[in-house]
């Protein structure tokens, strides 16, 4: 019987193990906004969304998104890109990126869309990062064109 229980014990740390080693970890990083003259504004913790589906998915479905949470997103290539609110259940601000982070097009207060004629938000120049936050965040801390953003994706 002890052996029995000796087995099963040995059994359940092996998952629990294997499940902590072998289970990917979930992608995130900490943005953070500064004013011209290097001064740190605020910072938002941020998910990667890197890939195709998580992409695609965005914020969709979700009924929330923390005060200090945003969404990073990751594009494949320097090229123009465009988002959409469809299935969105709250309004964001949007924050297109260049290759060196500098900030090319800000989006306040996009609405969801429910319907199938969704608008879209293009970035109007190639841009490989979009962050997406809760609406009012960009008027709240005075975000521009000319603040400076940080954040470093190989940190995982």
């Amino acid at each position: 019987m002890k052996k029995i229980l000796f087995a099963t014990f040995l059994l359940i740390c092996f998952i629990a193990l294997a499940i902590v080693f072998f289970s990917p970890p979930k992608k995130s990083v900490e943005i953070e906004f500064f004013t011209p003259d290097n001064q740190v504004i605020t910072k938002l913790s941020a998910p990667i969304a890197d890939s195709n589906k998580e992409r695609q998915t965005g914020l969709m479905f979700r009924d929330s998104l923390p005060n200090d949470e945003g969404l990073l997103f990751v594009f494949n290539g320097f090229q123009k890109h465009a988002m959409w609110m469809k299935n969105m259940r709250f309004p964001i601000d949007l924050i297109f990126l260049d290759e060196k982070k500098d900030i090319i097009k800000i989006y306040e207060n996009l609405p969801p869309c429910e319907t199938l004629d969704c608008p879209s938000y293009p970035s109007e120049k190639p841009a490989v990062y979009a962050i997406e936050m809760n609406s009012g965040y960009i008027a709240n801390h005075q975000i521009t064109s000319n603040t400076k953003i940080y954040f470093d994706i190989d940190k995982k």
